[in-house]
């Protein structure tokens, strides 16, 4: 970091304001010039501080007849000042400041300019802003990767797996699956269904058989004859 720090001068005559201002070139052109100073910048791995010496801004096209447009002027992360382009119009609206940008002054460009001066030059440092340095900031948001698994506490409990993040719990479950895919059997084919039998044919009705004849009654016995006294 440099010593003393960009902008240090005015902070100790207590003119911050002046720090990372926009003003018109010594010999207008079309571009601006932004003063030295620094600006604070959070990610996901903490607050850092991104100095800035003071420099020109790029090149400032006017647009095209009878169109006018604005340019907002800002720094990224690297210390660089960036040119973010509104889309030309009869009433033009200010462009969308992405990501990693931190907006310094907006200047209005109509058709004609050839020279930019200061009361072209709207100053839009953000002194009065709440930015984003908490993922809960991001909540409700849908686009694309505003809400990574890996930011996403899990919180293992009985499930066996060791993960203290979404991210890491799906890679962790995906190797379970797949071990257990390599180790287990193939399912076997099922048999095809029997064909049925064909239905038998009724048998015919037997002929009744015909009565016996009686027996003949028995003929009595003689009786015995009576023995001779002794």
């Amino acid at each position: 970091m440099h010593v003393p720090p960009y902008g240090s001068t005015f902070s100790r005559a207590f003119l911050n304001f002046a720090n990372l201002r926009a003003k018109a070139q010594t010999t207008p052109d079309m571009t601006v010039y932004v003063t030295g100073g620094g600006f604070w910048y959070s990610t996901s791995s903490g607050t850092t501080y991104v100095e800035f010496p003071g420099g020109s801004s790029p090149t400032i096209t006017a647009p095209a007849a009878p169109n006018a447009k604005w340019v907002v002027v800002t720094l990224n992360p690297s210390g660089s000042v960036i040119n973010i382009e509104g889309t030309p119009g009869t009433s033009p609206v200010l462009p969308s400041i992405p990501r990693g940008r931190f907006p310094i002054a907006a200047v209005y460009v109509t058709y004609d300019d050839t020279i930019i001066t200061d009361d072209m030059i709207y100053d839009l440092r953000p002194f009065f802003e709440m930015p984003m340095t908490d993922h809960r900031d991001l909540q409700s948001t849908s686009a694309s990767g505003c809400h990574p698994a890996s930011s996403i506490t899990f919180i293992p409990g009985a499930s066996g797996l060791t993960s203290t993040d979404v991210q890491s719990a799906i890679l962790e479950l995906k190797i379970l699956f797949d071990d257990l895919y390599t180790h287990a059997g193939t399912s076997g084919t099922s048999g095809s269904s029997g064909t049925s039998g064909a239905d038998g044919t009724s048998g015919t009705s037997g002929t009744s058989g015909t009565s016996g004849t009686s027996g003949t009654d028995g003929t009595s016995g003689t009786s015995g004859t009576s023995g001779t006294s002794p």
